[in-house]
């Protein structure tokens, strides 16, 4: 199912994630935590679309609402 989640600029949040059956996902929270920290690229992120199942859609919705948050800051 697509969607997308986010926080206000300025905010942070805290998630819980729960899969059932449980997949092997913690390579992926890692990579998109290596990308957060500027050690790993968007290449790589794209690149494990196939390995872990996520893949990443384009949203005009999703784009002029983050753009509209970042004026707002």
């Amino acid at each position: 199912m697509a969607h997308a989640f986010a926080t206000p600029p300025h905010d942070s949040a805290d998630f819980l994630i729960v899969q059932a059956p449980g997949l092997p996902r913690f390579e992926y929270f890692r990579l998109v935590e290596r990308l957060k920290n500027g050690e790993a690229t968007i290449s790589e992120l794209l690149a494990s679309q196939e390995l872990y199942d996520n893949h990443f859609l384009d949203s005009p919705a999703w784009r002029v609402a983050r753009e509209s948050a970042h004026h707002h800051e």
